[in-house]
């Protein structure tokens, strides 16, 4: 299994980072050729809306940090998103990763039955950490498991860990260090999500 994982966190061993390589370490344990990517401090621009992708291209024309990576979310079985949540959202880097996306969808893909260009079927596994309570932010995870749906992903796999004071918390809370090795050993397995993430709006 391919597994390329994008870190959103300018913090290189924050709590979304500790979590992700807990999920790693399993999934590279049982095989899994795992790249990984901290475009928290990268050359990364963010979607354009130039269109180019829907008319000559059926890639993003922009050239990047981002360039590569974008190859290889297209050619992985799985995509790892890790993110803490900062000011409601994730960080700007990684939420350009996310816009670029839009090279993903086929022209006039509002209408058509097949609007991805990614294979269908594809597993994700979302990363979150956050300072504030777990009932807090929900839509932010809802958003974003809309989205991955527009792409033909199967249901995310959520790691979230919350009411995490410092950078370092995570490494301290062995039931969200438990749930990330779960969920490396279940995605390896094939199993289906078992993250409930309520529809988004």
């Amino acid at each position: 299994m391919k597994i390329v994982t994008i870190f959103g966190s300018p913090r290189k061993k924050g709590n979304s980072v500790t979590l992700t390589e807990a999920f790693l370490y399993e999934a590279e344990q049982r095989g899994a050729k795992v790249s990984r990517h901290h475009i928290g401090a990268q050359k990364v621009f963010g979607c354009i809306c130039c269109e180019a992708c829907k008319r000559e291209h059926t890639s993003c024309v922009l050239q990047d940090d981002l360039t590569p990576i974008l190859h290889e979310t297209f050619n992985a079985d799985t995509v790892v998103i890790a993110t803490p949540l900062y000011f409601l959202d994730m960080p700007a880097p990684c939420k350009a990763f996310i816009d670029r996306w839009y090279s993903f969808f086929n022209p006039e893909f509002y209408c058509r039955p097949d609007p991805s260009r990614l294979a269908p079927g594809k597993n994700i596994v979302f990363v979150v950490s956050q300072g504030a309570q777990e009932n807090q932010f929900n839509d932010f995870v809802q958003r974003y498991a809309m989205i991955f749906s527009m792409f033909g992903f199967k249901a995310p796999w959520l790691i979230r860990g919350a009411d995490l004071g410092g950078p370092d918390a995570a490494s301290k809370r062995p039931d969200l260090l438990e749930r990330a090795r779960y969920v490396g050993q279940m995605v390896m397995d094939g199993e289906p999500s078992d993250s409930v993430i309520k529809p988004y709006g």
